[in-house]
């Protein structure tokens, strides 16, 4: 057991998993296997929102059978493991049809700037994309509250905490923008995930506007509610 990983699901308020993560199933299954005992004991559950799941489904009417194999794993080892994970919705009640309108790197953006006012956030990826977008919110100046932690799953099921801005290399991390569009939905969100992410980043600074103006009540909006 990695202490480092430990001490990011204990010291955390919530979790939040994407699609890429749930996708590499053989890392998901040994962080499971190592850490779910943690989970269960720091009283977590690791979200799954309603845009991974529809992530999840497409994928398992597209034409490459490694990733039909990888989404059915994907989606057995949220039913097989319902005390560890929260799906924000039942995966035969969720449409498709919705990644064509906001992907779930951009639910997941909003999160960062949404939450951090008042939580201190855990996410789980292994898109380089997304884990810098996270870090770049998360590091914006306008942004203040709890840490953020962008972390990827390793192949024995750690959590390995993704470099800071100035350690990225800006070029490796534009290509694999391009390669992410292919890799989890063959190509059919091109173009919006940097469109989420400015849209997101305005949003989420709006409302920590609107956090430090009202009164806190310790209640989460439902509609952004994990």
């Amino acid at each position: 057991m990695n202490m480092e990983t430990k001490n990011f699901i204990e010291t955390c308020d919530f979790i939040n998993m994407d699609t890429s993560a749930l996708m590499e199933t053989d890392s998901l299954l040994n962080f499971l296997e190592n850490y779910g005992s943690i989970i269960l004991k720091a009283g977590r559950t690791i979200f799954i929102c309603r845009e991974v799941i529809a992530e999840l489904k497409l994928l398992l009417q597209c034409d490459k059978p490694l990733k039909v194999h990888q989404a059915e794993t994907a989606l057995s080892i949220l039913y097989d493991n319902f005390d560890l994970f929260r799906l924000e919705a039942e995966p035969d009640s969720v449409d498709v049809r919705i990644v064509h309108k906001r992907i779930a790197d951009q639910r997941i953006i909003s999160a960062v700037t949404w939450y951090k006012v008042q939580h201190t956030q855990l996410f789980i990826s292994n898109d380089k994309a997304l884990l810098r977008a996270i870090v770049t919110a998360d590091q914006m100046d306008a942004v203040h509250g709890k840490p953020v932690y962008a972390t990827r799953l390793s192949k024995d099921g750690e959590l390995i905490e993704y470099p800071c801005e100035e350690d990225f290399d800006w070029d490796e991390t534009e290509k694999t923008v391009v390669e992410s569009d292919d890799r989890y939905t063959d190509g059919q969100i091109s173009g919006a995930f940097w469109g989420g992410l400015l849209s997101a980043i305005v949003v989420g600074g709006i409302s920590c506007l609107l956090h430090s103006r009202i009164k806190v009540t310790g209640k989460l909006p439902n509609a952004f509610k994990f």
